[in-house]
């Protein structure tokens, strides 16, 4: 192992006694201000005059499924709408479990349980969301003509304001 390996070794173990909800394994790195390291906070309606807080794109593969296991650690209630949203469990065995290979699992208490996270697959909605998922895999920018069109939606995002909310797959 080189002397800079060895010092990234050192720092990673510094960092992560120093922040109070770091988790100490080596085996994963955080960043400072990642949602990771902050107490999970109540999930509150979407935006005045919007009625989602989260379009998901069809072009995205993976993120409705996301969307669904977000819902089911956290214990919210899940009101997708779009097509694509509810018609396609095969996109559900395909993407990867992200959020249960977090080191920190969360139980979902009872108050969370009434909470409701809004999801739209309608580019038409995407004015009434707060925020537009992008996750990020190796899929993501690699299928030509499915990748362009889902640039496209993301260019229409940020034209209209729409916060872009990132995600990445990570192993």
């Amino acid at each position: 192992m080189s002397s800079h390996g060895h010092m990234d070794m050192d720092m990673d173990m510094d960092m992560a006694h120093s922040h109070p909800t770091a988790p100490t394994s080596l085996h994963h790195r955080y960043v400072d201000g990642e949602l990771i390291s902050h107490k999970l906070q109540p999930l509150p309606p979407p935006k005045t005059d919007h009625k989602y807080h989260v379009y998901c794109s069809e072009r995205n593969p993976g993120a409705a499924a996301l969307m669904k296991e977000l819902a089911e650690t956290r214990g919210f209630t899940l009101n997708m709408s779009g097509a694509g949203l509810t018609r396609s469990p095969s996109m559900l065995a395909r993407s990867t479990s992200v959020l249960s290979k977090s080191p920190a699992k969360v139980k979902p208490t009872k108050a969370q349980s009434t909470e409701k996270l809004f999801v739209t697959a309608s580019a038409d909605g995407l004015l009434e969301c707060d925020n537009m998922l992008l996750y990020l895999t190796s899929q993501t920018w690699t299928r030509g003509e499915a990748s362009e069109a889902l640039a496209e939606e993301v260019r229409r995002a940020m034209g209209l304001g729409v916060h872009l909310l990132l995600a990445h797959e990570s192993e």
